[in-house]
């Protein structure tokens, strides 16, 4: 399937992207980022909502957000797969 190769070469692209690049927080050009911008950014992406706090949905995160499985026939088990490996704190 078509599908299955261009996910397989995207995690591939992840993975060297992440082989390549070491995060160092002590550094003179990284500064945090501003988290009035990041509530901007996740406040544009979530839908989801209990007792006034907002949440992401495997959907609003991969396909909204990183633009993957996008496709018509997604597979839902995919995602919920995917939002498991991600969320490893189990908390949302």
């Amino acid at each position: 399937m078509e599908s299955k190769g261009w996910l397989k070469d995207r995690l591939a692209g992840i993975t060297s992207l992440r082989r390549s690049f070491t995060a160092k927080c002590d550094g003179p050009n990284v500064s945090r980022a501003d988290p009035a911008q990041l509530r901007k950014i996740f406040d544009k992406y979530a839908s989801a909502s209990e007792k006034s706090e907002r949440f992401m949905t495997p959907k609003d995160f991969f396909q909204k957000f990183l633009g993957i499985h996008t496709e018509s026939k997604y597979s839902e088990r995919s995602l919920a797969l995917l939002a498991g490996v991600v969320d490893q704190t189990k908390d949302g």
